[in-house]
């Protein structure tokens, strides 16, 4: 199975966990050297020259412009979630300075299968270059969420010192009630250094989520993106642009986990306390509303939950490792 570092925390119901997966593009993950589009879950552009996998590296990679990918594994969320993507890339060669020059972009699409072309329903951001001025001595590495606007806060790392290193782009989708309340934020990453971007988000006044893109988190579940931009522009001395590692984590549809336990409510609905049967003294219990916030959260004692504080209306009970429970509170 090449989900090699699975991390489980809350469960949403018996088929929505909310989980980290990591890949290497290694033959221990049982990726085999070739185009991408030949290995299990994953789509890539269907041509003679797309991305490629050298599992001796453990990595996928391409030396050309506009070459797409896609992981093809659903994450899902309600309102106030958050689906991040994370990829760990660098470049063979070297990165010249240049006026807004695109170089790699990644994000999320409601459909995994790309071959047909860009996908129509997507939010990504985008790694430019810039010039070498006053403003940016050398040259930047800069986060744009379309080729005309920045991200905020001009998140930037000098290109002079990025040069060789191991890079990672994050990107955050947090689901509101739709695209104009939902956000995208990105983040940039020196592996090698140390050094970091601002977390930087969206300029709202100029692009939105899309509102397809939230429905299909909320139903469907939404896929990481990845594509190569401008790399082979004559002004840049680009050689391969490499991927060693994505990971993804938020509420996953999918079925590859262990057996979730069960545990029983004695009485529902609840006035004042909450009697509980078949789950181990000790564990953690939190509590949430149906907006998603966290309402309550202790040590089981083995015999009930004081729930006289709350509200009347509907919860949701969750202990790791067990199936959530709703409950009605009186």
């Amino acid at each position: 199975m090449r989900n090699v570092y699975i991390f489980f925390t809350i469960i949403l119901s018996a088929t929505a966990l909310n989980a980290q997966f990591s890949v290497n593009f290694t033959e221990a993950e049982n990726f085999a050297d070739g185009p991408l589009y030949n290995q299990t879950d994953w789509y890539s552009t269907f041509e003679a020259n797309t991305w490629n996998v050298n599992t001796s590296i453990g990595k996928i990679y391409t030396p050309f412009s506009n070459r797409r990918a896609a992981w093809g594994k659903p994450f899902i969320g309600v309102t106030g979630d958050q689906i991040k993507f994370r990829v760990e890339f660098d470049f063979t060669g070297s990165v010249a300075p240049e006026n807004t020059l695109a170089l790699f972009e990644i994000g999320f699409i409601s459909d995994a299968d790309i071959n047909g072309g860009d996908p129509t329903v997507k939010n990504t951001i985008y790694i430019m270059t810039t010039q070498d001025n006053s403003f940016n001595p050398g040259g930047s590495l800069m986060l744009f969420q379309n080729f005309g606007t920045k991200l905020t806060g001009n998140p930037k790392l000098p290109i002079v010192d990025c040069q060789g290193d191991d890079l990672a782009l994050e990107v955050t989708l947090e689901l509101g009630n739709d695209g104009q309340t939902s956000e995208i934020y990105g983040q940039l990453f020196n592996l090698t250094d140390g050094s970091e971007t601002a977390m930087a988000a969206y300029q709202s006044t100029t692009a939105f989520v899309s509102d397809d893109l939230v429905s299909a988190a909320k139903s469907t579940g939404v896929y990481g993106f990845m594509k190569s931009q401008t790399i082979t522009d004559p002004t840049q001395s680009i050689e391969n642009l490499n991927i060693s590692k994505v990971t993804m984590s938020g509420y996953t549809l999918s079925n590859e986990f262990p057996t979730i336990l069960e545990f029983n409510i004695i009485k529902n609905p609840v006035q004042n306390e909450l009697g509980i049967t078949g789950l181990d003294t000790g564990s953690q219990i939190s509590i949430y509303s149906i907006s998603g916030a966290k309402v309550h959260t202790q040590e089981f004692n083995g015999k009930s939950i004081n729930v006289s504080n709350l509200n009347a209306g509907l919860y949701f009970l969750e202990t790791p490792g067990y199936s959530v429970k709703k409950f009605l509170k009186k």
